[in-house]
């Protein structure tokens, strides 16, 4: 089982230096650790966003290492088509183009995300039981308990 959290592309931008204060235990535990929760469409953001950022904090960097310490959970594409929503909860959905990522966030293993985007949080702390769990987003990761 993974230590794992989503980190949404639009959160990803604090790890870039000077490294936001809030992330720095995080970006520390996550080094030695922890965990991402990444899918195909995600990883691809990271890389647009982020590749011409020259830092060795950068999210790109980190994945590449969690990878090689085989501590990266990364859902398949073919996970993310089997795992279907059903049309009352897609209706009440405000975040319609971050679907992969929640879907990330229910197929990962401890159901955590970081985001800045308002609507996911919405999205991913108001939808029902998956897997008898409650997936959990945050603006900050000092408001999770990750390092449990």
């Amino acid at each position: 089982m993974y230590k794992d959290i989503l980190v949404d592309n639009d959160a990803a931008i604090n790890f870039t230096n000077p490294i936001n204060n809030h992330y720095k235990k995080f970006y520390k535990w996550l080094f030695i650790e922890g965990s991402l929760a990444v899918c195909n469409k995600l990883i691809q953001q990271y890389n647009s966003t982020l590749r011409n950022v020259n830092s060795d904090t950068n999210i790109v960097i980190i994945i590449q290492k969690l990878e090689r310490d085989k501590r990266l959970n990364k859902i398949s594409n073919s996970c993310l088509k089997k795992l279907r929503i059903k049309k009352h909860i897609l209706k009440k959905l405000k975040a319609k183009n971050d679907l992969h990522i929640l879907k990330t966030v229910l197929l990962s293993d401890r159901k955590y995300a970081i985001t800045e985007d308002i609507n996911l949080i919405h999205d991913i702390n108001y939808y029902p039981l998956f897997e008898g769990c409650r997936a959990m987003a945050f603006k900050c990761p000092s408001e999770l308990e990750y390092e449990k």
